[in-house]
């Protein structure tokens, strides 16, 4: 994310449905040889439930920036904090019975609070032989978060609310030196880099509440978590028509857990922990090549191709985990990804331009969500295949039209161990009736189309105006495709006028046509208090009806 450097003195407000209110100040002014930039935003949301959201926000920057756009540094402070009420995912056959409406809560006293502060440091200096770049930041974040994913299964007494805590300071370092020269003639440039991140997590974990209240502690640890990586890049322009960029990257983790879920004596056991004491140290490593290719354009069309290895890193508290409990075993540490892509870009007239490309995409290891938890846990290799296709269209100088869509093709690469949705945590006083036991290849939440497409105004006069189409296709919900979520579409507008001294008003509408869709969908293991037994089916969390917000 990039962050403005000079901005003019702004002023904003904006009043909409549902108690939707935000104000927004932004100023510049010139301190010593630089600029003194800063920013506050309030906002406050109820959202449309039956039991408001509550939502407040409060988001402040403070920015220096000196310097030109080829040698300046930047120092910036940020901050936010927000508080709301939560309505969760719920049963669908408990908006079907009618026992809450489409927007109403099984728990009101779901929601949270959380605050993040980070102070960081940017610096450039670039001239035609050489680039450097260097940034550094630390960060504090706190959160607090109740939720309540499958309400009685675990707990018939007091339900299964939960509290996820958080408490953690973030420190990160990166710099990079880029000589811009020539091989044997040609262009070439070759960047060398180093990063460094450090976590220090004072405290993460779960507990078991009722109404906010403590009940349990069911996860609680410490963990330092430090990544050191070093990369290489060089990118030539073999020839007129032909550039390749190669990539060399090494990822060092040292993972650090402290188990603080002791017995008295100070030892650490699955009398203490039950999922298996995780206090150890683990470290990891692993080297992620890349290679990309473009060639042309012939006739407006240029080629391009990209091979690369990535990873995705696992939670530390699984990683370190003492596999005691068979049925909560160490996880890897770092989980490969290998991708290629195959494209082409294309300008088949002055006012269009499309891009097409096809994609495969292999983790060794895929997250699958785990309602029980709330949490994603890992799973087997999976495989994606698909194809993306963007377009952008200038109809006339002041209105322009873009679509993109996205179809892919997901499958684990073999048959997964049989899932019981949750079954398994189902208190013994109330166990499932039915046993389950689904397998198969399909990915549960992996999307299979996605498209998005709008139109897009920009007046001489001063209005403006925009239309934008947002489809999801049909998604798998568990591992044999028996459970579907539906597809759907939705539909934002914004329409407004822009003066010449610089005032605005506009109006947003979301979900124009007023489309009932969820926003979230899973299929697990739930208990309602009236029912006698958990049971598998739909959980859904409503997206948001048709909402007008006016902002000045």
């Amino acid at each position: 994310m990039d962050l403005l450097d000079a901005i003019p003195d702004t002023a904003a407000l904006g009043i909409g449905e549902d108690g939707y209110r935000r104000g927004l100040l932004l100023g510049a002014t010139g301190v010593g040889q630089g600029t003194l930039l800063g920013g506050l935003e309030v906002y406050h949301n109820d959202g449309p439930f039956e039991h408001p959201d509550d939502y407040d926000r409060i988001n402040g920057v403070v920015r220096y920036h000196q310097g030109t756009a080829d040698d300046y540094f930047t120092v910036t402070a940020m901050t936010y904090d927000g508080s709301w009420n939560s309505t969760d995912q719920v049963p669908l056959t408990a908006i079907e019975d009618g026992v809450i409406g489409r927007f109403g809560s099984l728990n009101p006293s779901d929601g949270g609070t959380s605050s993040r502060s980070s102070l960081s440091f940017n610096l450039l200096h670039r001239t035609d032989a050489d680039q450097t770049e260097l940034s550094a930041y630390v960060i504090r974040y706190k959160l607090d978060l109740w939720s309540t994913f499958t309400y009685y299964p675990k707990d018939p007494v007091n339900g299964d609310q939960m509290l996820q805590h958080d408490d953690r300071v973030v420190y990160g370092l990166k710099a990079s030196k880029t000589w811009y020269t020539t091989l044997w003639g040609m262009l070439t440039s070759n960047l060398v880099g180093v990063q460094a991140r450090v976590d220090d997590i004072r405290d993460v974990g779960i507990d078991a509440t009722v109404q906010r209240r403590y009940l349990s502690t069911e996860q609680d640890a410490g963990v330092l978590e430090s990544n050191a990586a070093a990369n290489f890049e060089n990118s030539t322009k073999w020839a007129d028509k032909f550039r390749t960029v190669v990539g060399l990257r090494e990822d060092e983790f040292d993972f650090d857990v402290r188990d603080k879920m002791r017995n008295a004596d100070g030892s650490c056991t699955l009398q203490s922990d039950p999922l298996g004491c995780n206090t150890g140290n683990v470290r990891a490593s692993i080297f992620s090549p890349k290679l990309g290719a473009r060639i042309g354009p012939w006739s407006g069309i240029s080629y391009f191709m990209t091979v690369a290895d990535g990873y995705h890193s696992n939670d530390a508290r699984g990683v370190t985990r003492s596999g005691e409990n068979p049925a909560d075993g160490p996880v890897t540490p770092l989980t490969r990804a290998t991708s290629a892509e195959l494209g082409l870009a294309a300008a088949p007239s002055s006012v269009w331009q499309t891009t097409f490309d096809v994609f495969v995409l292999k983790l060794r290891s895929e997250l699958v969500f785990d309602g029980d938890a709330g949490v994603t846990s890992p799973s087997g290799a999976t495989t994606r295949t698909g194809t993306e296709w963007g377009n952008t269209v200038q109809l006339r100088s002041w209105l322009s039209a873009d679509l993109n869509a996205a179809f892919s093709r997901g499958r684990f690469d073999h048959n997964v161990p049989p899932d019981d949705l949750g079954c398994a945590d189902a208190a013994p006083t109330h166990p499932c009736t039915t046993p389950i036991a689904i397998t198969g290849r399909y990915i549960p939440n992996s999307p299979t189309d996605v498209v998005s497409a709008g139109l897009t105004a920009k007046h001489p006069s001063g209005w403006f105006g925009a239309l934008r189409l947002r489809h999801f296709g049909e998604s798998p919900l568990v591992e044999d495709d028996s459970a579907q979520s539906p597809a759907y579409t939705t539909v934002d507008g914004q329409f407004g006028y822009r003066s010449s001294s610089g005032w605005q008003a506009d109006v947003n509408v979301f979900n124009l046509f007023n489309v009932a869709w969820n926003d979230i969908e899973y299929y697990y293991v739930y208990r309602l208090a009236n029912q006698a037994s958990p049971q598998a089916g739909y959980v859904v969390h409503p997206g948001v009806p048709r909402t007008i917000r006016l902002v000045d």
